[in-house]
């Protein structure tokens, strides 16, 4: 009797290791799948971590932040942590994630109602939660008063740091922005893609192609999705920042795929005059204007290109024969270093 007691007591304790042990795995593969944005793939293994171990709140809630966050499935994602919640009524994340949802949902002042009767827990910060709801509602400037708040209540947060420099580029103020991005990356622990993306933009936006190249090389080291809009402007910012044979090759990956983008290849032609490559900027002008010959800039940049390569007489051809076609050109301005056209948030 003892001995059968003895091998059902270690039977129980073997099957409840092996379903721990195989729920942490099904858990990290889970992690494996969102850090390279691949939600769905995170999902299937979240669940099935969730089968194993039902009680297990932590990866419940996990799920249910996926759900919002990522898979933009509010309902679903709700109802779990609802259910977290209400079987830990301190558990901060869960908390917040509700809040923030609703916020997205429902009107400020009702949100504001909300937080306001809120018996949250200490750790957190009901200025920060109230101004990232009012960045959900559109309100920056609201959003930006309660979130300076809250970084001097916690300096550490990640998240306040996040949103204020968030809402202060929405507001159109990415000056102020900067130092708020700079701090969020010290403050992230996982230095995510998206948050190097981000501040990428703000920085391609205001023309600081150093910076932006920087930022979007780590986006795209740390497997950021690259769209066409990304790689343009990653090629941009590597051509303006003086890393040319990364930029060059970028782009002609990009013109690969896309051999009937005339604008594209004008772009790049554009941006290759402003680096003074002036013979390989006339190579993708030529390419443009034979796509589209009534590309007049193209054929002006032709001859711009000559006579920043000494032919003057030829440049001077081609230049005539674009303001014959288009005289607003006669008054075009060259505008050096500047990207084409704005990309990003």
């Amino acid at each position: 009797m003892i001995k059968f007691l003895f091998l059902l007591c270690a039977t129980c304790c073997f099957n409840s290791l092996f379903a721990q042990d195989t729920t942490t795995i099904w858990v990290n593969k889970a992690n494996a799948f969102y850090k390279e944005n691949l939600y769905r793939d995170a999902e299937i293994w979240l669940i099935k971590a969730i089968k194993r171990s039902p009680k297990n709140l932590a990866i419940q809630n996990q799920l249910g932040k996926l759900y919002i966050e990522k898979l933009k499935m509010p309902n679903a994602g709700m109802e779990i942590l609802n259910n977290v919640v209400y079987n830990d009524p301190n558990n901060n994340e869960a908390i917040e994630a509700l809040i923030i949802n609703y916020a997205k949902t429902k009107k400020a002042a009702e949100i504001l109602g909300i937080i306001g009767g809120l018996s949250a827990p200490k750790k957190i910060n009901i200025n920060i939660v109230k101004g990232k709801c009012m960045y959900w509602q559109q309100d920056y400037l609201t959003a930006i008063s309660l979130l300076e708040a809250g970084i001097v209540q916690v300096p550490k947060s990640y998240e306040g740091h996040y949103f204020l420099a968030q809402s202060y580029i929405d507001a159109g103020n990415e000056t102020k922005a900067m130092p708020y991005y700079e701090k969020a990356i010290l403050l992230d622990t996982t230095q995510s893609s998206f948050l190097m993306y981000d501040i990428g933009t703000v920085y391609y936006n205001s023309a600081n192609y150093v910076k932006a190249f920087e930022y979007l090389n780590k986006a795209m080291q740390k497997g950021i999705r690259q769209t066409p809009a990304f790689t343009e402007a990653y090629s941009i910012a590597a051509l303006n920042s003086g890393n040319i044979k990364i930029g060059k090759a970028t782009m002609d990956t990009l013109i690969a795929k896309r051999p009937f983008d005339g604008q594209l290849l004008f772009t790049t032609g554009d941006v290759f005059y402003h680096v003074k490559e002036f013979n390989t900027a006339l190579t993708y002008f030529n390419k443009s204007l034979v796509l589209n010959p009534k590309n007049y800039r193209a054929l002006y940049y032709i001859g711009l290109c000559y006579k920043k390569l000494g032919n003057e007489k030829l440049g001077n051809n081609y230049c005539d024969r674009a303001i014959a076609s288009d005289p607003s050109l006669k008054n075009m301005r060259q505008t050096s270093g500047q990207a084409p056209a704005r990309f990003g948030l």
